[in-house]
């Protein structure tokens, strides 16, 4: 019933081992609107979550790790734009596996809501990536309880070769972000636009150096 709700081990998704579970999940997401990810280690290959869905882990021990050779762990960018919500939610991306990739990919969308969200230790790569495509725009995104760690750029913002300048109406509430010398917060590229936005409760840690 692809309006239900279901645990991804039912595809066969199962943590703590190191394989891909990008197929088992994926195929849950295919199929119904919520998928749940139990406590444990999860290795992702560029997971799609498409407008109307929801994957949600348990608490800050559901760990996610982009295979070795990933570019991306999670990718949330829609192909064109579309106005419709998507959900990410107590989720813990950790780049140690594969350092150069992107954590979390998104953009083309109104509506992102992620929430209790840690991405760390993509030191060579980004942590969260945000980007417009197609003439698509990112607007009203919530983003609550953003931890970033130990990542080269931690949060980019985008306008890419074909979409527009737009990341209006974006509401931060409660981020962390930890740098050491040569990392970057919050980086916007090719002309991209954040505007009528709030960055509310965000403190930057900075050991060595780090631009903000």
């Amino acid at each position: 019933d692809s309006g239900s709700e279901v645990n991804a081990d039912v595809y066969g998704a199962k943590s703590d081992v190191a394989y891909s579970e990008t197929i088992a999940t994926q195929a849950a997401l295919d199929n119904h609107v919520k998928v749940n990810l139990n406590a444990g280690a999860y290795f992702f290959n560029d997971l799609k979550i498409l407008a109307g869905k929801e994957l949600s882990g348990y608490e800050d021990k559901t760990i996610v790790n982009p295979m070795v050779g990933a570019v991306v762990a999670i990718d949330s960018q829609q192909s064109s734009y579309t106005d419709s919500r998507l959900s990410l939610s107590n989720i813990n991306l950790d780049g140690s596996n594969e350092t150069t990739a992107i954590g979390l990919k998104t953009g083309n969308i109104t509506g992102l809501r992620f929430s209790n969200v840690t991405i760390q230790n993509f030191s060579a790569g980004t942590g969260l990536l945000l980007q417009n495509s197609s003439s698509g725009w990112t607007e009203n995104s919530y983003i609550h309880n953003l931890k970033m760690n130990n990542n080269l750029v931690n949060i980019a913002f985008d306008k890419g070769d074909t979409g527009t300048d737009s990341f209006g109406y974006t509401f931060f509430d409660n981020a962390f972000i930890n740098l050491v010398a040569g990392q970057t917060g919050i980086q916007l590229l090719n002309g991209a636009r954040i505007y009528n936005s709030t960055f509310q409760g965000i403190t930057f840690a900075y050991t060595g150096g780090g631009t903000g």
